[in-house]
């Protein structure tokens, strides 16, 4: 059931008609050029706004292809390009056209971190890779997203994160939990990538700050998502010879999963000794403890989906409120099952701030997920709301020196309708 998520009931009003129009992040005073589209690249370079960048976003006529994806009030203004596209300047350049490519280099110059996800074919075509631009930025932090990495005989290959999840595991791994191939239920390797870019971004930022020397960056998004996946799922085989099979079986237990009570379903999750005394205390099987499968976290991780077969009987004798009172005082971890519009309905996040309720001029009332990340001394802030197809076209322009004719030149007169 789809429900009213404008605010929650009772809150305190969160409209914010005035947001701060000056970055407070640490990253205050950084210029980034963002070349990037969709997801993995535009999610990256929201955190790095969030965190204070001057983020510049170039793209072609026709805008980032994320713009016409998704519900939306405006052309070019859909659901899924607002809400990764916040703290950005919005510039539209052709740059198949010399113009338009000679432009972007005099902005690459006062660039401190280019990002793109293009591909290298559509790189080298166009002349922006990392030597061009170091060309005009020495101290440049280039950083490009591919699906493959320059060494893998997959390199040329085009990637989405579909393409992804299926190389790096991640579908089996859901057929071996389910039965059935399957994707996860997000972009799960495009956001994750998103967030290995960034960190990348920033340890070169910080040498850059002791040595002054530039840095390229190459993040293939198979090789990422591998790493990720194998960060749980390495197990046996990071012996040699191995010990066991690539899997976590923890992980892939069919049991594992949360369990119906007598009026709803829960998530709960014993993990320790300790947590496994209280919780088989609590459903009155204690005795499970003296079996040599269940008596401590050596001899669970070999038979935990023996363990969870036993405990979703028992805890179906239970009702969801009588349980989750007992998991509280017990200091058990568990949770209820929510979905896309309980989180976002939730009272707990809109009171830590997670969320920011602001009014755009052309698409009303918005509600954006704030940086979750709680800088102390200098916070993350909204310092730009999601712009329009070309609107900072003439203003980023004529800041980097351009005149009024190479403005025209370039800007050209639609930017005001976004198309």
């Amino acid at each position: 059931m789809t429900r009213d998520v404008a605010r929650p009931a009772g809150e305190p009003q969160l409209m914010t008609d005035r947001y701060a129009q000056t970055p407070t992040g640490p990253l205050a005073g950084v210029r980034v050029l963002d070349l990037s589209s969709v997801v993995v690249g535009p999610y990256c370079t929201e955190l790095l706004g969030d965190m204070g960048a001057d983020v510049t976003k170039v793209e072609p006529p026709d805008g980032d292809v994320s713009r016409w994806i998704g519900p939306r009030h405006s052309e070019g203004m859909s659901a899924q390009f607002v809400n990764l596209n916040r703290n950005k300047r919005c510039v539209q350049l052709d740059l198949k056209d010399p113009r338009g490519r000679e432009a972007l280099l005099r902005l690459a110059g006062d660039a401190d971190v280019f990002v793109t996800n293009m591909r290298r074919q559509a790189l080298g075509r166009l002349g922006i890779g990392f030597g061009e631009i170091a060309a005009v930025r020495p101290d440049v932090v280039y950083c490009r997203i591919v699906g493959f990495g320059a060494e893998s005989p997959h390199r040329d290959k085009p990637a989405i994160d579909d393409v992804i999840q299926a190389m790096s595991g991640i579908v089996a791994l859901q057929e071996e939990l389910t039965g059935n191939p399957s994707y996860v239920g997000m972009a799960l390797a495009d956001a994750t990538c998103g967030l290995i870019a960034l960190s990348g971004i920033l340890a070169a930022l910080y040498r850059r700050a002791e040595s002054g020397a530039g840095e390229e960056i190459e993040v293939p998004m198979y090789d990422a998502m591998a790493s990720f996946v194998l960060s749980t799922h390495m197990s046996g085989t990071i012996f040699n010879p191995p010990l066991g099979p690539p899997v976590y079986p923890r992980s892939v237990a069919p049991n594992r999963r949360p369990w119906r009570t007598s009026d709803g379903v829960l998530c709960v999750a014993p993990y320790s000794d300790a947590q496994w005394r209280r919780f088989l205390a609590i459903v009155g099987r204690e005795d499970l403890l003296s079996d040599a499968r269940f008596a401590t976290v050596f001899d669970r991780s070999h038979h935990l989906d023996e363990l969870y077969a036993l405990v979703e009987p028992l805890i179906a004798q239970w009702t969801t409120r009588g349980l989750s009172l007992e998991l509280e005082a017990s200091d058990i971890p568990y949770a209820p099952v929510q979905s896309t519009s309980d989180v976002v309905a939730d009272v707990s996040l809109w009171a830590a701030g997670l969320f920011q309720q602001v009014s755009h001029p052309t698409e009303g009332t918005l509600n954006l997920v704030a940086n979750p990340i709680r800088f102390a001394s200098r916070p993350c802030n909204l310092h730009r709301l999601p712009g329009r197809l070309g609107q900072d076209t003439r203003a980023v322009l004529t800041e980097a020196g351009f005149d009024e004719q190479e403005v025209d030149a370039l800007a050209g007169e639609d930017e005001s309708t976004g198309r």
